[in-house]
């Protein structure tokens, strides 16, 4: 048994990418996510079909912005490896 297996994410994690996977974004929404010391705000983006939306640390988030723009409106449609 995967330790994944035992405790799946509603999240995008590391390990849903055995390897490199071209995906749409399809939207950025503030949401909030459970963390250990409670509930707190984050940008979530999501993605077009059937793939788990993504919690957006500040890292992806400039990366994203560098390839595609700083205003997360226009991100839509765009594709991110």
């Amino acid at each position: 048994m995967n330790f994944n297996d035992m405790f799946p994410s509603n999240y995008l994690t590391q390990d849903d990418f055995p390897a490199p996977r071209v995906l749409v974004m399809a939207k950025v929404a503030i949401n909030e996510v459970r963390q250990p010391n409670g509930k707190v705000k984050k940008p979530v983006l999501y993605f077009q079909g059937d793939v788990k939306p993504m919690i957006l640390n500040k890292t992806n988030g400039l990366a994203i912005a560098k390839a595609h723009g700083r205003n997360p409106d226009g991100w839509a449609g765009k594709p991110i490896e």
